[in-house]
């Protein structure tokens, strides 16, 4: 496969739905669902590991800290190798001490 093979529909879906697992900040789901080699990129954040991720959900917990809301947008996925895919998307996602995002019509 090359890198512009598109994910099938029903595989798409399928990582989507573990992504949005991860956005439940739960640390032990997101130690367990990433490889230790997993690189995650961040807007605004760049480049982190899986320990630094899970610290810093332990982080956010410790301080009451939870995603209240989460939509994902311009979702995408692409096979980069024959058994590694790289999924894309924009999320737009509130803290549950922020105010409500508004929806878009």
């Amino acid at each position: 496969m090359t890198q512009t093979s598109e994910l099938a529909k029903d595989t798409l879906k399928d990582l989507i739905t573990i992504e949005r697992t991860l956005w439940e900040n739960n640390a032990e789901i997101y130690h367990d669902r990433y490889s230790p080699e997993a690189l995650l990129i961040f807007a605004g954040v760049g480049r982190i590991d899986r320990e630094t991720a899970v610290a810093a959900i332990r982080k956010e917990n410790a301080e009451g800290h939870a995603w209240a809301q989460v939509r994902f947008d311009d979702v995408d996925g692409r096979w980069i190798t024959i058994d590694a895919a790289l999924i894309t998307y924009i999320a737009t996602a509130r803290w549950n001490y922020e105010k409500i995002i508004a929806e878009e019509s």
